[in-house]
Formats: C-alpha cells, sequence, structure tokens
C-alpha cells in the first residue's frame, strides 16, 4: 500500500521563549501546497529531506 504524508519543518517558540525547530505531518492536509507542504512516501524521508533529528521530530510537551 502506497502511504503519502504532507510535511513542512515550523519554528516553534517553547515555554522559555527559545525557538525549536519541528516537522508538521499528516495524512491528509488541506491545501497542502498553498499551505507549505511537500509530499512524501514516509515521515523518515520527509526527515532526511529536511535534515531532522530525532529529537525535532518528537512533539512538543504540552
Amino acid at each position: 500500500m502506497n502511504t503519502v504524508i504532507y510535511a513542512r519543518v515550523e519554528m516553534v517558540e517553547r515555554p522559555d521563549g527559545t525557538l525549536e525547530r519541528v516537522l508538521d505531518w499528516g495524512h491528509y492536509v488541506t491545501n497542502w501546497e498553498a499551505n507549505g507542504y511537500r509530499v512524501f512516501g514516509s515521515v523518515e524521508e520527509a526527515c532526511e529531506y529536511f535534515g531532522i533529528t530525532e529529537e525535532e521530530r518528537e512533539p512538543l510537551p504540552s
């Protein structure tokens, strides 16, 4: 089965005021092209393309 994901990199401000680069991705993204997403075959492929580390791939704590 072919799986497609849509991904982009965002800068997110942490509670201490520092900025962190995170991978924002999903299987269903409305207006993906207009919102700056690219198409990939996997999350791993997107991480490699953007140079995302394992730490940057993890979601931020709430």
